[in-house]
């Protein structure tokens, strides 16, 4: 009877510390990265950080051309998932980051590309969709 007394809170702290962690782990953050195609896949790249939202934009390589980041996403202030864009026009070796505040549990996907006039047009080099959920 005492081992039965003594087993059952062992077990149900277990229960509950395996119950915690779970909901835990939705507020670690999670980093996705994406790269533009091809042979510019060492010239930049972008990144989302569940965490606060991030999107990120880094330049690599100094070739005259702009890394961007495109993205799906659905923004708390519409509630409707759209298609966005943001560059880094700063030049080689910056990095560039926005916040947003995304609906939670939606899903986010973002690419990466090149621009070569630095405003998200003429552009090539896209990278595969990469995904998660913020």
């Amino acid at each position: 009877m005492l081992k039965r007394r003594i087993t059952a809170p062992i077990i149900a702290a277990a229960l509950a510390a395996g119950f915690a962690s779970t909901a835990q782990a939705k507020e670690i953050d999670t980093i996705i990265w994406a790269y533009p195609a091809g042979s510019y896949s060492d010239n930049g790249r972008a990144y989302f950080s569940t965490y606060g939202d991030y999107i990120g934009v880094d330049d690599q390589k100094k070739d005259g051309e702009t890394v961007c980041v495109q993205f799906y996403a659905k923004p708390v202030s519409t509630g409707k998932r759209d298609l966005f864009i943001r560059c880094n026009a700063q030049g080689s070796g910056t990095s560039k980051d926005w916040n947003f505040d995304f609906v939670e549990n939606s899903e986010v996907n973002i690419r990466t590309f090149m621009a070569s006039d630095g405003s998200g047009r003429n552009d090539h080099a896209y990278g595969e969709w990469v995904s998660t959920i913020a």
